[in-house]
């Protein structure tokens, strides 16, 4: 322990320390990216290092950041393959000698720093705004919600109904299944890898078996066309992965999809919907996103020593890897996800 005022830095494992999930529970800003079950399932998935570097005070932790170590290059993530996650501090002065604290640590160990938030400038970090967040508050009675909706939102919406489509809200394993297949297929099109099979496994395992989230299946009596995987904590549902059949589009099984479970979310307790990030290049996403009456926020993460570049790898996957999948077999989605996804960690 190093001694600061009135407290110390430890490191601990957020994954079992018991100080770490009272924590989380308390901490307003605290989200589903902080649950030790997502850091579990990276950890088992992956075998990424996990552990978290906080400034604790007696029994009580002030404030704390969790962390995988990932490899190739050497650089130690809060949190991968998470939209956002960051410090969570009783006071910016907590947060910033927490972070002091961070950047030893990783000079200690050769690593970079990549941090999914935006951290204040005396942190001694470089940002990079580079995504878009949009959520959209459900607290208001249904009727309301439609209303509130972009026309081009809620005509799709009706046109699945009107169509027959209808949503299930399920948490068993096949369910999953039905996902993953749905996801092959939508990641061979878009010529990007799909994460193991086993990811899902153990997200079911960790994440849905403990009532932190849920599947979302949407279809006519003889086909699945839509699904999307939801995970939740506190107050906010975030829409983490999303599936479609591209030859069941002209349906709008994706709109009714997400409509019903926003219903069936506002059912639950849950007061905001989160889309989940949207890359600043992908204005397409982006427009779909604002008509949820959505509040559209800037996502900056941060860096250290400097935010890096996007190098040879991007290059090779948007020029080798991306129209490889797109052409080839789904069995090749499925390979370059099994040797490559770890290495992404985004």
């Amino acid at each position: 322990m190093n001694d600061t005022n009135s407290a110390s830095i430890r490191v601990i494992d957020p994954m079992t320390d018991p100080l770490w999930n009272a924590f989380i529970r308390s901490h307003p800003d605290a989200g589903i990216f902080h649950h030790p079950a997502w850091l579990t399932l990276l950890h088992d998935q992956y075998q990424f290092e996990t552990f978290a570097i906080c400034l604790q005070d007696g029994d009580t932790i002030r404030g704390g950041i969790p962390f995988c170590e990932v490899r190739g290059p050497k650089r130690l993530v809060c949190l991968p393959f998470a939209d956002y996650c960051g410090p969570l501090g009783a006071s910016p002065a907590d947060v910033q000698l927490l972070m002091d604290h961070v950047r030893s640590e990783a000079m200690r160990r050769g690593a970079r720093i990549e941090v999914r938030s935006e951290l204040r400038p005396d942190c001694g970090f470089a940002s990079s705004k580079a995504h878009w967040l949009h959520a959209t508050n459900i607290e208001r009675e249904p009727k309301g919600l439609l209303k509130s909706l972009k026309l081009r939102v809620q005509r799709p919406i009706k046109k699945a109904q009107r169509g027959g489509l209808k949503t299930e809200i399920r948490r068993d394993v096949e369910a999953m299944e039905i996902f993953y297949w749905l996801h092959l297929k939508t990641r061979k099109r878009q010529g990007v890898p799909i994460q193991p099979r086993r990811y899902f496994t153990l997200f079911h395992r960790h994440i849905i078996d403990q009532k932190l989230g849920f599947i979302s299946l949407t279809g006519n009596k003889t086909q699945y066309m839509s699904a999307g995987v939801f995970c939740g904590y506190k107050d906010k549902i975030v829409y983490k992965y999303g599936a479609s059949d591209r030859a069941c589009l002209d349906l709008s099984p994706n709109h009714l999809m997400l409509w019903d479970t926003m219903l069936y979310a506002k059912e639950q307790g849950f007061v905001r919907f989160d889309f989940g990030k949207t890359a600043s290049s992908h204005s397409g996403l982006r427009h779909f996103k604002s008509g949820w009456n959505a509040t559209e926020s800037e996502l900056c993460y941060s860096y250290f020593p400097i935010v890096p570049s996007g190098g040879l790898f991007d290059v090779l996957n948007r020029k080798v890897v991306e129209p490889v999948i797109r052409h080839s077999p789904p069995f090749v989605c499925r390979i370059a996800g099994e040797a490559l996804y770890k290495y992404f960690a985004v």
